[in-house]
């Protein structure tokens, strides 16, 4: 499963990342996309989110950070 988390520059995202990892089981997300209009705070979540510690028995899944929404552009760029 994909999952995009609008609002990723959140400090309230590391503890959502953790309940995914430990649900992993019943809840599998393959890819998460943090969205955040705020670059500098997604930029500062999405690496304390891809450093935090492993869950036994599973992996979280690691974020990838972006400051668009999926299915939008940047302003002067092509898709």
């Amino acid at each position: 499963m994909k999952l995009t988390v609008v609002g990723g520059g959140s400090t309230y995202t590391p503890e959502l990342i953790d309940g995914f990892a430990r649900l992993r089981d019943t809840l599998p997300v393959e890819e998460l996309v943090l969205v955040d209009p705020a670059a500098d705070r997604l930029d500062l979540v999405g690496g304390l989110a891809r450093r935090m510690p492993q869950i036994p028995g599973g992996q979280p899944p690691a974020p990838r950070p972006s400051n668009t929404a999926p299915g939008t552009r940047k302003r002067g760029t092509r898709q």
